[in-house]
């Protein structure tokens, strides 16, 4: 099956019931489920059942993304990271905030020069990894998956200097 209004798709994502398209421009597409804002759209509506653009990230080129159940996030081209969607209260927006936003936020990792070049999300944590190897991570620290002791990171961390790298997605 053809999915209508997509064409020159470089990569895709998919989640519980939502789905991702980046076009050969750099443009971010999705439809399915966005009850909580994870389609990026502005607004929390229903269900998108045809392709939609994301046209708050339009003057960016979007690289890649990584989606989980509700919550995105995706890095450009510039290296800039940005989030959406809820966020239970262990700020996995990666904003400071424990607020949920159905339009992408920008995640401030470090100086302008920290740049990302992979994400991947937990449950309810995130980790990117950025152009010098080292990782930043965010959000829920139960059982240490931060790598620090603190319990709850709205804001993200960098840790170590790293060759290769995996997360999982419990909590």
């Amino acid at each position: 099956m053809q999915v209508s209004r997509l064409s020159n798709v470089t990569a895709a994502a998919a989640d519980y019931a939502e789905s991702f398209a980046i076009t050969s421009d750099g443009q971010l597409w999705v439809w399915g489920n966005n009850r909580e804002g994870q389609l990026g759209l502005g607004a929390a509506t229903d269900i998108e059942t045809v392709p939609v653009k994301v046209t708050a990230l339009s003057e960016f080129r979007v690289k890649g993304i990584n989606a989980n159940e509700w919550h995105v996030v995706a890095y450009t081209e510039d290296g800039s990271l940005w989030a959406w969607g809820r966020n239970n209260d262990y700020g996995q927006l990666g904003n400071g905030s424990l607020l949920p936003s159905a339009a992408p936020v920008r995640v401030t990792i470090g100086p302008p020069e920290y740049q990302a070049t992979a994400v991947r999300l937990g449950s309810l944590h995130r980790l990117a990894q950025l152009a010098d190897g080292q990782l930043a991570l965010w959000g829920n620290n139960w059982y240490g998956q931060l790598g620090d002791k603190r319990s709850i990171d709205p804001k993200p961390m960098n840790l170590y200097y790293v060759a290769s790298w995996s997360l999982g997605c419990w909590k």
